[in-house]
Formats: structure tokens, sequence, C-alpha cells
């Protein structure tokens, strides 16, 4: 759990939740408050007012069991996989902070690597379950620009994160970043077009070897030689 918690504080989502569950206090309180106290009570409009706590009350409810009770780190493998599930696929894993020296710019930003798993400015992707990895620019209000992270795993699935922070990935620096377990899409020998020509590919891949089994029927110890497998037929 703790390298979930580290990750969720990294990528700026804990105190997204904190926020939420802040302003919930603050409704559960002042609806009890409406209710309880004589003066709230009878004093004029207080039906009103109470009819609008208790409906952004609900509403935040529904907010924070949607947003604050769900891992937001792990993009695609939290949809696949329980929290525990996840937190004991990240037990043990200890990162450590990655800088890759070229002839150009090394990589800054936010990226720590371990043996497993792979972190970008707090968000988690697995060594094994993800196909690919590439940036591409954005202009952000900011000094300093940040990517959009495209990752592309194995069964298919594309997901693009806006990390809060800055990362640089350069052409000069992909195969750098194949040693330390992101391959990107160039790599590959798909002559893609497009992002649907990548994804029809790792889906027709998957399908090899997966034996008919979806990415979230594979056990954590499994998942080095699915990936083996997928490496030799993509």
């Amino acid at each position: 759990m703790r390298n979930l918690v580290i990750s969720e504080i990294k990528a700026g989502i804990m105190i997204k939740k904190i926020a939420i569950f802040a302003i919930w206090i603050y409704l559960v309180i002042a609806t009890i408050i409406s209710v309880v106290d004589p003066a709230k009570r009878n004093s004029y409009g207080a039906g009103d007012r109470l009819k609008i706590f208790v409906l952004c009350l609900v509403i935040m409810t529904g907010i924070m069991i949607w947003y604050c009770l769900k891992v937001r780190c792990v993009p695609h493998l939290s949809t696949l996989f329980s929290v525990k599930e996840l937190a004991d696929m990240l037990d043990g894993e200890e990162f450590e902070r990655a800088y890759i020296d070229t002839d150009t710019n090394g990589i800054t930003g936010k990226l720590e690597v371990s043996e497993n798993w792979v972190r970008i400015n707090g968000y988690l992707y697995s060594k094994h379950l993800t196909g690919c990895m590439m940036g591409s620019p954005t202009k952000p209000m900011s000094v300093l620009p940040d990517v959009v992270i495209d990752a592309y795993f194995i069964d298919g699935t594309h997901s693009h994160v806006v990390p809060s922070g800055s990362l640089w990935i350069k052409e000069a620096e992909k195969d750098a970043l194949q040693g330390l377990g992101i391959r990107s899409i160039d790599s590959f020998n798909i002559h893609a077009k497009s992002d649907k020509d990548v994804i029809r590919h790792f889906i027709n891949t998957y399908s090899k070897v997966s034996e008919g089994r979806e990415l979230k029927d594979f056990s954590a110890s499994e998942f080095k030689s699915l990936r083996e497998k997928w490496n030799r037929v993509v």
C-alpha cells in the first residue's frame, strides 16, 4: 500500500481526494447543524437550505465513492485489479530516480524505476504489461513543457495521462529508455500509421498468447512469462 500512497501523492491525486473529503465533511456537519440547531432549524428559509445541503451531500457522496475509493495512479490496471491486488504487486518494489545521460539532453522530470515498474510523475506502469510508451508534446501554460504519456498495454488497451510535471522524451533517448523497460512504438516492426494500427496489432498479438484469458485473469507471477511470449510474437 505504501507505494500506491506515495504514487498518488507524487501524481497530485491525494490532495484532490483530501479536498473532496474535506468538502464532504463540511456538508455533513452543515446538514447536521441545520437539523439539530433550533436557531438554524427555525430560521427563515431553513427548509430550502436543508434541501440544498442534502442534495449537495448526496452529490459529493457519489463523487467521493467514485473518485476517492479507487486507485487513480495506475492507468488501465486499476480497472482490472483490486486495490489489494495492486498493493501486493507493488510490495517490496524499491524505486530509484533515473536520469539518462545522452549526447543531447538527459531526461528530466520525475522518472523512477523499480524491478518490475516504472513511475512517471507518480503514475505507475508495469514493465511486463505495458507494451510500449511514448510521449508527445503539448502546449502547457507553464514555462516547462509537459508531455502526454501515451501507454499501449499488451492487451491492446490505450491510455494517456497528462503528468503534473515536466518530462522530455527525445529521439536520442529511446534506446536508453528501452533499457529501463520502456519501449517506444518505433522499436516494433509494425509500420503503424495511427494509434488504431498499434492497438489492432497488440490485440491480435495478445489473442495468440493469452489462451483465451483476459489480462485480469493472470496472476502477478505469470506476468513475466506472458510478456516473454508476447515479445516473441509481436
